[in-house]
Parts: structure tokens; sequence; C-alpha cells
């Protein structure tokens, strides 16, 4: 309500005064989304205030120019506003609303920035369409000079580019669509004040379009209330990412609209019109370097996948832990260290939570997943950054310690079972599991393979677990698994042959 009362008073102002007054009220509706930007700034605080700072340093540069253009056109009675100041101000606004949606749309679009940079590319592609056919013949008829022409160009790719990527993060954020959609309509208004402003004669002395003045208007306003309004918070909030593949058709759009300026040229030139050097040069920097930043995005993701395969391939999906396939490589090597004596020695426990199947049977197969994650993180924590642990499969976990010698090995294993005894709370439930360890020496010139070592570290594993049973029966209450002291010596008559072990 309060954009469109703002928007029925200003234009009927500007539209029901002479020129002098209709200028003052234009310049006004400048100056009303500075104030409702820097209030905002001032009251709100926004956490991430730099796109709103942004968009009140352009609008500030478009007050200049609004005011170079009162004086020169209203005023001293100019067909339009001249001079070094007028450009750059204006083309300073016009950079200013670009950094800063191009910050607003950044963290909006995570997860969808392909399609940003696609809509983009498309945008630009549009503009220059509609420079060769429309804006430019346009031009050329007024009789504006290569600067006039130069910054309308510019102009209209970066006011397209803008269009594009705000609206497709529009479609993606729905919380921020209410901000997004009015800096949507203050870019396409920009642009059809653009496309007036170009296409329009103006006569000396007398204010250069009043509908150009009215689409500026609205731009204006609708920057006001995108500060205003309160979905702005939200514009730091990653949209909802919607599917993307990158069909052939899909591809096929996004090569036209890169070579779109060299194929309108070459058309231009087969048809006798002759090609615009301005929008090859003008439009190749902008097109070209969007182009990239999207090759960038194409090889970023297809590197991730690729580690997302390695690393599915090696990891337990559960845990995150490196996974049977992971532990026998990294045995593998750990073997090759110890007998080319790049390793002092090494030591395997291999690991069994106790009557694990009582968790899942008591608390439900979700309560034992939960249960597998934090076991691995207290097993994670319980060793040093250079131990190696992983999940073999189920409940069976196993830790390589590279070390010389059997006091870190019984140090190693006194923090293990302490940590993995712990109670946890899950689900309302307190659940305390206990471990079996097994764990064997790897020293240099016993020739042992992998498949070998983990047997004997299995067997001491059952050793442990047997003795466990024959001395401390196990008691569970309900709602609780209970611990189970284990022995913690591993020596005796009935441990296995194999390479020496404790």
């Amino acid at each position: 309500m309060g954009f469109a009362f703002a928007l029925v008073t200003l234009g009927a102002s500007r539209a029901l005064t002479d020129a002098v007054t209709s200028g003052v009220v234009f310049l006004a509706a400048n100056l009303v989304p500075v104030a409702a930007v820097a209030t905002m700034l001032v009251v709100r605080r926004p956490p991430h205030p730099a796109p709103w700072y942004l968009i009140t340093g352009a609008l500030l540069s478009s007050t200049v120019h609004n005011i170079v253009w009162l004086v020169q056109v209203p005023i001293q009675g100019q067909a339009q506003s001249t001079g070094l100041l007028s450009t750059m101000t204006l083309l300073l606004a016009y950079v200013g609303l670009l950094v800063a949606a191009v910050l607003v749309v950044i963290p909006v679009a995570r997860g969808d920035g392909g399609a940003v940079v696609d809509s983009s590319i498309v945008s630009v592609s549009v503009a220059g369409l509609l420079w060769s056919l429309v804006l430019a013949p346009a031009l050329d008829a007024q009789g504006a000079g290569a600067g006039t022409r130069a910054l309308s160009l510019v102009i209209v790719l970066l006011v397209c580019g803008t269009t594009g990527a705000v609206a497709r993060a529009a479609i993606t954020a729905r919380e921020a669509r209410p901000t997004l959609g009015y800096l949507l309509l203050a870019a396409v208004a920009m642009l059809v004040a653009t496309v007036v402003s170009a296409t329009t004669e103006t006569t000396p002395g007398v204010p250069d379009g009043g509908l150009k003045d009215f689409v500026w208007i609205i731009a204006y306003l609708a920057l006001g209330a995108a500060a205003a309004h309160p979905s702005r918070a939200a514009l730091r909030t990653p949209g909802r990412p919607l599917a993307q593949t990158l069909t052939l058709p899909h591809l096929l759009v996004l090569g036209v609209a890169v070579c779109s300026n060299l194929l309108l040229a070459g058309v231009l030139e087969l048809t006798g019109t002759g090609s615009d050097p301005a929008l090859l040069i003008v439009g190749s920097l902008v097109v070209v370097p969007l182009f990239l930043v999207r090759v960038w995005q194409i090889a970023g993701l297809f590197e991730k996948a690729q580690d997302d395969l390695v690393r599915q391939a090696r990891h337990d999906d559960l845990t995150g832990l490196p996974n049977r396939r992971a532990a026998t490589a990294h045995l593998e090597e750990t073997v090759r260290g110890v007998d080319d004596g790049t390793l002092a020695g090494a030591r395997v426990c291999f690991l069994d939570l106790d009557d694990f199947k009582l968790v899942n049977d008591e608390h439900g197969h979700g309560t034992g997943d939960q249960v597998l994650v934090q076991v691995a993180e207290r097993l994670a924590g319980a060793v040093r950054h250079e131990d190696f642990v992983a999940r073999l499969g189920g409940d069976e976990f196993v830790v390589v310690l590279p070390c010389d010698g059997d006091d870190l090995e019984t140090l190693t294993v006194d923090r293990v079972r302490d940590a993995v005894s712990a109670p946890m709370d899950i689900s309302g439930a307190t659940i305390v599991v206990d471990v079996s360890i097994g764990s064997v020496a790897v020293t240099r010139g016993e020739g042992v393979t992998v498949e070998r070592l983990l047997s004997f570290a299995d067997a001491r594993m059952y050793l442990d677990k047997r003795r466990e049973r024959v001395t401390s029966p196990r008691s569970a209450p309900v709602g609780t698994v209970s611990p189970v002291s284990l022995v913690r010596s591993s020596s005796g008559p009935d441990e296995p042959d194999g390479p020496r072990h404790s």
C-alpha cells in the first residue's frame, strides 16, 4: 500500500506540475529510497549490510546525476544533460546497483548458482538483440555521439544481466521473494526507462520524457520497498535448489547465447547493414567472464562429484569413518612400511561391541545406528592424530597404531574401553555398551598378510569376549544396556598361533 500510494502521489505530482517543479518532484522520488535504505541500515542494522550500502551509494550517485539534469534541462533549457559529471554519476549508479544485485543474489542462489549465471548470459544475449534491433538505430536516427552510444550499450548490458540474475534468484528463494520481487521490478523499470530514453526525441527546454521519468520513479520506489520489506532478512538464506541437468538443449541454448553477438554481427554483415564493433567488444567483455564463471562452476561440480565417488567408495555412509576397503589398503601400506623399515612397528586392534544386537532389539535399529555413530566419534577422539580408525561393518571396528612396543598399545586399549563404555543418552534412553578388543603386533620379517593379520586380531577379540562371558555374567535392566567389565589381560594358554600378540 505504501509503495502504491507513493507511486501515485509522486507520479501525479511529476505529471501535473511545470518543468522545474516536476524536476524537483522527480528528485524527491530519488531521495525517498535513500531515506528508506538509510533508515533500515541505522534502525535494523542488518548483519550483512554491504549490498544496502552499495544501493545507497548508487542512489546518491543517481541523485547527483538528477541534480545536474535539473539544472541543465528544466532550468537552462538544454535538450538533455551533458558533461563528464552527468555521465560518470549515471554509470556509477548502474554499476553500484549491479554489484549490489550480485551480492544479494550469490547467497540466495547458493546451490543454484549455475542457473543464475545461465540466466545472466541469456539476458545479456537478449540485450545484444535489443541493442542492434531497437536502440542503436534509434540513437543513430537522433545523431547520438559515440560516447552516448557506448554509455547506452554498457547500461543495457548491465541492466539486462542484473535482471536475469535477480529473476532466477526470485524463482529459487521463496522466503526472500517479496524483496527480490521489488529488486526485479526496479531492474525491469531501469531497462524500460533506458529504452524509452534512447528511442524518444527530446525538445530543448522540456524535460526529456514524462513516461521515462514515471518509470524511473517506479524503479526508485521499488528499491526503497525492497529495503523496507521484512523479507530482506531472508536474503542470506540459501534458496531451494532446483534440479539441474546439463542436457543437450540446455547446452545448445547456452552456446547460442554466448555466440549471439558474433552470430548477430555475421547476419548484419550478410544483409549489408554492417556489424557494430562496440557491441562485439563490450558484449564480449560481459559475456566471456560470465561464461568462464560457468565453466569454472561446471569444473567444480565435476571435481566434487569425483571426490564424492571416491569418498563413498572408501568411507562408511553411516559413521563417516573409512570402510573395509580403505582399512585393507591402509593395513597393506602399514605392513609394507614395517617390512621395509619405514615404520618401526605397528599394532592392529580389532574391536567388536558386546551384545550390540540387544540394543537393536530393545531400542530399535534407529537407536542402534546412533550408537554406532557415537562409538565412531569416541574412537576417533580416543586415539592420536596419526592413528587410523575404520568401521569394517556391523559393530566391528579396527584401530591401527603405528608404534614400537607394548606401552602405547595398553594405554590406547584402556582409553578406547573407557571412551566406548561411557553412558550414551539417545532418544531418552541411557545406553551403555562395552567392547571386546583383540590386538596383534606387526613386526618386521614375519611376512604376514592383511587377511591373516585381521584373522589373528579377530581371534584375540573372541578370546577377550569368551573370558568376559565366563567371568562376568551380563544383566540388562529395561531401557538400559549395562556395561560389562572385560578381562584386560591379553596373555593365556589359549591364544592362537601367529605373529606376536598381546
